[in-house]
């Protein structure tokens, strides 16, 4: 039973890395262009975060919009380590807006 959960969240976050570089690559090299950041650097760590981004958001609103939880998710969002990963993707994602540079 637990391998079974193991390998979807495995597939979740291969899912989600996938869904990271395509969003970073075509959306948010045009956000950071558009406001004149220039697309160079880091851009693997810009890709990881959104991706771990988006996982971790998908996370928070299914355990808040649906009752039934699995073992997984419940350990997921009481883990110190999830809220640590979602805490740095936010600001990856955030602090080339700051700094103006990646």
């Amino acid at each position: 039973m637990h391998l079974k959960l193991y390998l979807a969240t495995l597939f979740e976050i291969l899912i989600f890395i996938l869904i990271g570089f395509t969003g970073a690559h075509y959306g948010l090299r045009m956000l950071y262009e558009l406001l004149g950041i220039e697309y160079i650097g880091n851009i693997g760590i810009i890709s990881f975060a959104l991706a771990f981004f988006l996982l971790c958001s998908f996370t928070i609103v299914r355990v808040l919009l649906f009752k039934r939880k699995t073992i997984l998710l419940n350990e997921r969002m009481h883990s110190i380590t999830f809220w640590l990963i979602y805490i740095l993707s936010v600001s990856s994602l955030i602090l080339p807006f700051i700094s103006r540079s990646i």
